[in-house]
Parts: C-alpha cells; structure tokens; sequence
C-alpha cells in the first residue's frame, strides 16, 4: 500500500519545459508496470514541446482547463475532463492555449 497526497508533495519543472510544474504521485517501482502518476499544472501560454517515449505509453487526463494536444501532427481540443491516450512512438504535444492554468493528472506505462 502507498498513500500519497499533493500538499505533501514537492513540486518540480517537467523536463519538457521548467515553467510547467509537476508533483509525482506514483514514481517508478511504486507499482508494477508503471513509470510515474504526476499532476502538472501549465500556466496560460506554455507547452511541452514535441516529443515521443520509445517504450512507454502515456495518459492525460484534463482536470481544468483546456489543451491543446498535437499527436503525429494532428491537433486535437481537450476541455476538461478530456483523456487522451499516447502510444510509444507517437510524437505529441501538449498546449494551454487558455487565459487559465492547464490542470492535468497524467501517468506512464511500460510499453
């Protein structure tokens, strides 16, 4: 058993860019299988630029706001309470297009 809580939690810039900040929930060899459970909040206007994961699957889940989440060149509109699932090899990309912080609760899988 692991019991986490966000108030509890650190928070860090995501590698993609530092502005956007990150509490890891769940890191590796917490549980089987998974890489890490984070939440990330984006201000207005920041992203995480393309990039893709050899071996990992990837899942967003909007808790507020809305993004802007390019996949292989296709852009797609997530509002809240949007999930998006990202396979290995898929180059993405996340967006806050908005006046308003970009929540997010996102996790990665071993492929």
């Amino acid at each position: 058993m692991y019991l986490a809580n966000l108030a509890d939690l650190q928070d860090a810039g995501v590698s993609h860019n530092q502005n956007i900040r990150k509490k890891v929930l769940l890191s590796p060899n917490t549980i089987d299988h998974l890489v890490y459970l984070s939440h990330a909040v984006f201000p207005p206007g920041e992203t995480a630029e393309t990039h893709h994961h050899q071996d990992m699957t990837e899942i967003f889940y909007i808790s507020s706001g809305s993004a802007q989440v390019t996949v292989d060149g296709k852009n797609f509109e997530c509002p809240t309470g949007s999930c998006i699932a990202i396979e290995p090899h898929e180059q993405h990309r996340l967006s806050n297009t908005s006046n308003d912080d970009l929540v997010i609760l996102y996790l990665g899988l071993h492929a």
